[in-house]
């Protein structure tokens, strides 16, 4: 049967609902017993029963239930409810609560004096201490007889105070240990007092208290713990203490390990000290610290530094004091066989030095093929024979003798092999193909190394694509069967071409560029003289011969159809027309005088020019100049009527048709060097066509007064001018009456 407990909080004690319900009993025609046996109140140290009822009727009345005084002749024997008149009459509700079989309280609702008062209500029993005991048991008895009547009752319920108590100790304890009492309940909020005994010389510090402990236990002693609940009712617990001696412990180690790489750590072996440590007796426990907080799970295979760890002997729950045992670390010999080469070959007389180069060993044992043995760290073979190849193992051991450690290592005896190394050409050019081979006939294995970090495994390899880079002596090492080597060698010498270009400018209307601007090819290796192809603008021209520090003028020629190439001028000169510009020029191909294909930098392979626009000169309609007492006229006077008033362009001034004598100071030009001058003009990149400039000058009248005009006729008469000043440059002086010359002129 299933019983649900559940915690009340409001008054500290914990319901157990035996029966929720509803269980309704209808038309039963005799007692139908419901009974709920052996329920669980060993926790509780007091109960109390209760249990909801109701009837579907009243009891009071005709038509309604019938309770023990309607039944005429029933003497209402709960034991035989249907006796005499009781029969097809008697309704009732029994209700029976049983502690350990014992019946404590009934409630009967339907015996004599029933009313309506009871037709539904909660039956609750009195508070009973259970002193004790372990079950209870309820017995619901109900009866009725007609179909109309319907006896109901649910929330069967034992409010339990949980103040059983419970002892948590300890024990066993060890030697003189305390014994800790502590002491429980399933609500401890019932308790009202706690109560500790013993019936040994054990002193327990406050017996009162629900947590306390005891000194000096005895072996075998009893200690009662004894709880009082709200109720006054009582439970009790007990406990005998255990008292086991305390395991002994022995000194041991250190424990001594190989550091098997000198790494500063290892993996410890610690049960190998268990036996010593517990003198064959009880478990041993191993712990990192002396506080034995931290325990080591695998004392088998601890890796450690070279430290201390503690051993503590457990027997019968019991542990020790913790023992410390010392780990050391002993350095490991490290050896590292060598050998002066591991190739060797028969007959060339090198012999075989053997050495052993590692750390802390102190003695060492040699083996080897052919019965080799030594007991030297560095001993010497001499080679004989073939059957000294194979492996020389050495035994390194410590100055304990109790760490070793081995190296080893191969040792080749074989014939040199015949080795010839040869190529398909040994002058080539770049990018060419070239083989190489071997050709001996004795070797299994080829390593073949070369100029470029060139390398091949291959017998007879191939350099596809060669440059310059691949200069250099080739050579292979030959194996044979035996391991032995031998090498050989083939020079390669490789002609490499590098071509670019370089230079240009745009070119002014018919002008051609020069010195600074001239085409120039940039080559280097191979061999003069070199061919040259290029396309200009995706036309390929006929193909010339250039030396290594040979240049190309381009020339702009306006009455050309096609472009020209002169290869009689010096320089090579190559013409285009209008139509041609403007030109992109690409290098395509260079061929030395080998044959050789030039590598064409793809950076510097193609020349952009092109055909610029000629400054526009307006020829001038200068004044006639008067030349002062310098002697000379400003030139740079008509740039502006040259050039049409543009800022932007400079005008140039020549003594000369063809341009070649530059005027250096127009803005003092003396006449008398030459009339008419030139000028062009200049954008800064080119020139117009140059003009021609007439003008002219007169020199300027030159006045000296010497003496004042004095007079007193009237009408005044103005003397001759040559008589009051020195004249120059002047047929007929006239006079004005004011400086700003507006009165006059006056004859004299």
């Amino acid at each position: 049967m299933l019983f649900w407990v559940m915690t009340n909080p409001l008054y500290g004690q914990t319901p157990i609902v035996v029966e929720a319900g509803p269980v309704n009993q209808n038309n039963t025609d005799g007692p139908v017993e419901n009974s709920y046996l052996a329920i669980d109140i060993s926790n509780c140290t007091s109960i109390q029963f209760s249990v909801d009822y109701s009837f579907n009727l009243s009891w009071e009345g005709s038509g309604n239930m019938e309770y023990l005084d309607e039944c005429g002749g029933c003497a209402g024997d709960l034991s035989d409810p249907t006796a005499g008149g009781c029969d097809n009459c008697w309704d009732f509700m029994w209700m029976q609560f049983f502690i350990d079989g014992n019946e404590e309280d009934a409630e009967v609702i339907g015996d004599s004096g029933t009313t309506d008062a009871e037709q539904f209500g909660t039956y609750t029993s009195p508070i009973f201490c259970t002193d004790g005991a372990l079950d209870a048991d309820i017995i619901i008895t109900n009866q009725n007889w007609a179909a109309t009547e319907t006896n109901t009752f649910s929330n069967v319920t034992i409010l339990c105070w949980e103040g059983v108590p419970e002892i948590t100790t300890n024990d066993p304890i060890c030697g003189n240990d305390d014994l800790d009492l502590i002491g429980s309940a399933g609500d401890e909020s019932v308790v009202d007092t706690w109560e500790w005994t013993n019936d040994g010389a054990g002193a327990i510090d406050d017996p009162s208290a629900q947590i306390t402990f005891a000194t000096g236990p005895e072996d075998g002693e009893e200690y009662v713990l004894t709880t009082t609940d709200e109720n006054n009712c009582t439970g009790s617990a007990s406990v005998v203490v255990t008292i086991e001696d305390v395991p002994e412990v022995f000194p041991a180690g250190p424990l001594e390990v190989c550091d098997i790489d000198n790494d500063g750590e290892e993996n410890f072996d610690l049960t190998t000290l268990d036996n010593t440590v517990s003198g064959g007796t009880g478990t041993v426990l191993w712990f990192e610290d002396d506080m034995l907080t931290t325990s080591i799970s695998n004392p088998d295979d601890f890796l450690s530094t070279p430290t201390t760890v503690y051993a503590v002997v457990e027997d019968n729950g019991c542990q020790s004091v913790p023992e410390p045992v010392d780990l050391d670390l002993l350095e490991n010999p490290e050896p590292i066989a060598a050998s002066n080469f591991v190739d060797f070959c028969v007959g060339e007389g090198e012999d075989l030095e053997l050495d052993e180069v590692g750390d802390f060993a102190d003695s060492w044992e040699w083996s080897g093929p052919d019965g080799f043995s030594s007991t030297e760290q560095d001993p010497t073979v001499i080679i004989t024979s073939t059957s000294q190849s194979g492996t020389y193992i050495v035994t390194a051991t410590d100055v304990t003798g109790n760490c070793s450690a081995t190296s080893e290592i191969t040792i080749n005896v074989g014939n040199s092999p015949n080795a010839v190394a040869s190529a398909s050409a040994t002058d080539v050019c770049a990018n060419s193909n070239v083989n190489l081979f071997e050709t001996g006939g004795d070797g299994v294995d080829w390593d073949w190394s070369g100029p470029d970090a060139f390398s091949s495994d291959l017998q007879d390899p191939t350099i596809n694509n060669i440059t310059a880079a691949g200069t250099g002596d080739y050579i292979v090492t030959v194996t044979d069967v035996t391991g032995c080597t031998n090498t050989a060698s083939v020079a390669i010498n490789v002609g490499t071409l590098m071509a670019g270009m370089s230079g240009g400018a745009d070119l002014c209307p018919n002008q051609c560029t020069d010195e600074d601007t001239d085409l120039e090819f940039l080559l280097s290796g191979g061999s003069e003289p070199y061919t040259v192809s290029v396309v200009v603008n995706g036309i390929p021209l006929p193909g010339f011969a250039i030396d290594i520090d040979e240049t190309v003028r381009v020339c702009h020629d306006e009455d050309l159809i096609f472009p020209d190439v002169d290869l009689g001028s010096d320089p090579i000169t190559i013409s285009l027309p209008s139509s041609f510009l403007p030109m992109s020029m690409e290098l395509v191909s260079v061929t030395d005088d080998a044959g050789c294909m030039a590598i064409i930098d793809p950076a510097n392979n193609t020349i952009d020019l092109d055909l610029l626009d000629m400054p526009s000169i307006n020829i001038p309609s200068p004044d006639p100049f008067c030349i002062d007492a310098t002697g000379t006229v400003d030139l740079t006077s008509m740039d502006n009527e040259i050039t049409g008033g543009d800022n932007s362009v400079d005008v140039v001034w020549f003594s000369d048709m063809a341009g070649e004598d530059m005027i250096g100071s127009p803005n003092a030009y003396d006449p008398n060097d030459g009339v008419p001058v030139y000028a062009a003009v200049d954008d800064g990149n080119c020139f117009s066509d140059i003009i021609e400039v007439d003008f002219e000058f007169f020199l300027t009248p030159i006045i000296d007064v010497e003496e004042p005009i004095m007079g007193c006729a009237m009408p005044f008469e103005l003397p001759d001018p040559e008589d009051i000043a020195t004249i120059e440059n002047v047929n007929d002086p006239v006079y004005y009456l004011d400086m700003d010359l507006q009165d006059g002129p006056y004859n004299p």
